[in-house]
């Protein structure tokens, strides 16, 4: 039978994830909460042999993981999945000057799946993802650099994909309301994939496991015969600079016109157990 969990009640709750046994929320002030089955450390606690679970909503001390740094952390999203855990968080100078996105996990990491290049068994710290932390772009339209956040993180049993908030679109003209031409730059939002692979789930196209996040190639064939024949036209190096730019990614939301009406568009993903969907969304 659903219930009130009244440990949280007064709390202005944002976001929830949960895995196999374990959840995760954060609410409107940045503060996060964990509680369920703790036994590889996937609620951000030390492990007790004594109390391998926590059965009420627990408060993480995610300031401490910017101790001594001058700034102020606001956790911005949960992901959950299997016996894997992240936050985002946000930090910020404490004279506004400049926040910083960053990527935490801890848990479960035998396959890969914590991100952080290296298998770890059980990882009760949060311990930094190198590759969706400390991350900065130019905006064109802001005209100023800002941190590159996650959109989302779709967390599977064993493994995962996170979907980058880039900037997906560069436009020339000062006016927003004109049509697109040949001088605006748009592309799509990175997207990159880690952990187990027995199933081929990570799609790289190999079986072995990924223990840092990474992209794949582009399902696109007509792409890749393009890109083909840049290799052959301009030879090797001009053919290695278009493979490392050309790479799979997702579409962001976006208006578009379908069968003659006005529709929100925007490619997902999910990892389930074992198995991955890119799906197109209207």
């Amino acid at each position: 039978m659903p219930h009130e969990i009244t440990t949280l009640k007064g709390f202005s709750i944002l976001k929830i994830a949960t895995g196999d046994y374990h959840s995760l929320v954060c609410d409107s002030e940045g503060r996060a909460f964990t509680f369920g089955d703790n036994t590889a450390g996937q609620l951000g606690f030390p492990f007790n042999a004594e109390a391998t679970y926590i059965d009420a909503p627990s408060l993480l001390p995610t300031q401490k993981l910017y101790a001594g740094s001058a700034s102020q952390a606001r956790v911005s999203n949960v992901f959950a999945g299997g016996n894997t855990s992240f936050l985002t968080i946000e930090a910020t100078k404490s004279d506004n000057s400049r926040t910083t996105a960053d990527t935490w996990a801890f848990g479960f990491g035998l396959t890969g799946q914590l991100g952080v290049g290296r298998w770890v068994h059980s990882q009760s710290d949060p311990v930094k993802v190198p590759a969706f932390s400390g991350l900065f772009e130019w905006d064109e339209v802001k005209n100023r650099a800002t941190p590159i956040r996650l959109a989302t993180i779709s967390v599977g049993t064993t493994h995962a994909a996170a979907v980058m908030d880039n900037v997906a679109s560069t436009i020339v003209s000062s006016s927003r309301s004109r049509n697109v031409t040949d001088n605006d730059t748009n592309w799509g939002r990175d997207i990159l994939f880690w952990g187990n692979n027995e199933y081929y789930q990570i799609g790289s196209g190999k079986r072995s496991n990924v223990a840092t996040p990474t992209y794949i190639q582009p399902m696109d064939q007509a792409a890749e015969l393009e890109r083909a024949a840049s290799v052959s036209a301009g030879g090797y190096a001009a053919g290695k600079r278009e493979k490392e730019m050309h790479r799979f990614q997702i579409s962001p939301k976006a208006k578009v016109k379908f069968q003659g009406r006005n529709v929100e568009f925007e490619q997902r993903v999910e990892c389930g157990r074992g198995v991955t969907a890119v799906y197109s969304a209207v």
